[in-house]
């Protein structure tokens, strides 16, 4: 795992066609903002314990709309 730090407006590129953006810093919260071509699929992860406790692999991720 890499770990960095960044301030809200910078941002990391991942490949030649992802970028994450770090929009703002919360109390208990950071949004970040995805650019990727809309061919690659974007999943979040959630903690276990925020989806009903399941464990298999593929129910700690679920797809995420685009905005246009």
């Amino acid at each position: 795992m890499l770990v960095v730090r960044r301030r809200a407006g910078e941002f990391i590129r991942i490949g030649e066609e992802v970028e994450l953006r770090l929009l703002s810093i919360g109390k208990s919260s950071v949004r970040l903002g995805i650019e990727a071509p809309r061919s690659i699929p974007i999943q979040m992860r959630q903690p276990q314990a925020e989806n009903g406790g399941k464990n298999s692999a593929d129910s700690r991720y679920e797809k995420t709309s685009r905005e246009a």
